[in-house]
Parts: structure tokens; sequence; C-alpha cells
């Protein structure tokens, strides 16, 4: 079945592209709405919802080291931190689980996920969405590549952009996308 391997490949791409981005050094250099832009996206696939803590975690510890505590600033960022907490991450009901997320983050030295790892959701699969697909190898993501939207209910994708400028802008919105080599379009697609 075309669709099914289609979209098992589009997925394990995503999970190494969003793996791959969470250890980047242009991770931490995202601004925080950026950071909200890409992580509060409904597209976003991860493996494991503790990655998305961990990736804001890794933003925190890398924005905050040259900000004190005790001031206004850690305050305002921290409020604005759990309000992304509790926007991208998604936990099982609601008994105060992005609270103490929350606090985990922002304690000095390793996240210890152990205390919130049981009230974390899981993802709906995006049956729906095809977000990153490439005929290159996933820990390559520059190349011969190109992004097409792609419409579900028409078949019709249209070229878009290239695979550098989504790794550069990891906020920026591409509804659902399909990511094909230049070398060979996808059959049945159509490129306009």
């Amino acid at each position: 079945m075309f669709m099914k391997e289609l979209y098992c490949d589009t997925r394990r791409f995503c999970l190494a592209h969003f793996s791959e981005l969470r250890h980047s050094k242009s991770f931490s250099n995202l601004s925080l709405s950026e950071l909200y832009d890409y992580l509060s996206d409904k597209c976003l696939v991860v493996d494991n919802e503790v990655n998305v803590v961990k990736a804001i975690h890794k933003w925190v510890s890398a924005n905050t080291c040259n900000i004190h505590p005790n001031t206004d600033k850690y305050d305002i960022l921290k409020t604005q931190i759990k309000k992304l907490v509790s926007t991208c991450v998604l936990v099982q009901g609601n008994d105060g689980a992005h609270d103490s997320i929350t606090e985990a983050i922002f304690r000095s030295g390793c996240l210890q996920t152990e205390q919130f790892q049981g009230s974390l959701a899981k993802r709906t699969r995006q049956e729906d969405v095809f977000m990153f697909w490439s005929l290159l190898s996933p820990t390559n993501p520059d190349g011969l590549v190109t992004i097409a939207k792609f419409s579900l209910e028409t078949g019709v994708g249209v070229k878009f952009d290239s695979m550098t400028d989504i790794v550069e802008k990891p906020g920026f919105n591409l509804s659902s996308a399909l990511c094909v080599s230049v070398e060979g379009m996808v059959p049945g697609v159509q490129y306009g």
C-alpha cells in the first residue's frame, strides 16, 4: 500500500528531522516566538512527548545562563515558558502537570523526566499530513530536494520552497507539505 509506506517513511523522516534540529546549535538561537510557532504546530511529529519537553529545556538552559533567577526578566521568561508548555506539551488530564513540567525545566542541572513522564499524553498520528518527504537520507536534509504543498483532496502538489529554508526557519508554517527529489517527482502529483 503506497500511502501507508509514504506515511511511515515521512514520519521517520520527520522524527529524524525533529531530533536533528533539537540537537543543533541553531535551535537554541530561535527567538521565543519562533520556538512557540515551531512547537505549537499541529503538524509537529515527535516519537514521544517528553522530547518536546527536552527541546524546551534545552532552549531555556541556553537562554537563561546569563539571567539571574531573582530578577524580573527571569520571572517574565518563566511565565512565558509556562504558557509555551501549556500550549505545546500534551498531558493527560489537567492536574497541574504543566506546572510540574515548567518547574522541572527551570531546575538547574539535568532534566528529571521521571516526575512528570506518566502525565504526558501521546500525540495522534498525522494521517492527513505529509510534512517532509525526501528521497534523500534524513541525515542529509540539504541537497536536491524541492518542497511541494500537497492537497489530499485534489491530489495536486504545488512547488513551494527549498529544504534549506525549512531547516533554517523551523517555525515556518507550510501547512501540509511534501518534499520530493528534483530528479524524480512523485507519480500522480501535478506540479504547478
